[in-house]
């Protein structure tokens, strides 16, 4: 399977932190109209938005930047008593606090999805680059075991044949199709068939050394085969 993956660069930190400011005022404004329109209402309730804006776009310090800001903005403007800002005001400050744990909670939250996201990007590139390494590796052993000048025959340890090169083929006039199995070529084509079952076995355990073996060609010729396993 291949994965196909999307390149996200993100913002810079400059412009990350104007976008959260940017928010902020769109906020405030949106705010100023409620006011206009339905007298004081929630506080905080535009502001919320342009926090969870902020952080999605630019993370954990954009969105505390939010928060701060628009903190301040709304418990100064739209918090009686208006346009002071007194830590003794026990009311403004619980509406403060409150509201900046809340931002910073879900500033928090929007940078551990944004790093969990690079990691899970970051293991699949990594993944589909080591998968497209190990493609380009095969391709090439496939090549040379194809364009090999001596004859190559692979084989699974039930004694499928799972591959022959075109030398294998040409010297013996044999395709894969017709022989696909190590017992086929040893009853179709060994002298021997003994030693050359004998050998098989010892190929299958992969513990043999190299033997010499008499092969007939599709034509009855007789070819001596120098067998490593």
């Amino acid at each position: 399977m291949k994965v196909v993956l999307s390149s996200t660069n993100p913002p810079s930190k400059l412009v990350a932190h104007a976008v959260a400011v940017l928010f902020v005022a769109v906020a405030l404004i949106f705010q100023f109209f409620l006011n206009t329109l339905h007298g004081q209402t929630a506080p905080f309730m535009p502001f919320f938005a342009a926090v969870m804006a902020a952080a999605w776009y630019g993370g954990l310090w954009p969105g505390l930047v939010a928060t701060i800001t628009s903190g301040i903005i709304a418990a100064i403007s739209f918090i009686e008593p208006f346009n002071t800002f007194s830590p003794t005001n026990s009311h403004k400050m619980f509406l403060l606090v409150t509201f900046v744990g809340i931002g910073g909670l879900v500033s928090w939250l929007h940078q551990s999805l944004k790093d969990t996201l690079q990691r899970t990007q970051d293991a699949l590139r990594k993944q589909q680059e080591s998968e497209e390494k190990a493609s380009v590796n095969e391709t090439r052993f496939r090549r040379a075991i194809e364009e090999a000048p001596f004859p190559i025959m692979l084989h699974a340890e039930d004694g499928t044949i799972l591959s022959v090169n075109r030398t294998w083929t040409e010297l013996t006039g044999y395709h894969l199709e017709q022989l696909p199995k190590l017992s086929d070529w040893i009853e179709q084509t060994a002298d021997n068939k003994e030693l050359a079952r004998r050998e098989a076995k010892r190929a299958l355990r992969r513990d043999s050394l190299p033997c010499e073996v008499i092969l007939r060609t599709n034509r009855g010729i007789g070819r001596l085969l120098r067998a490593v396993a």
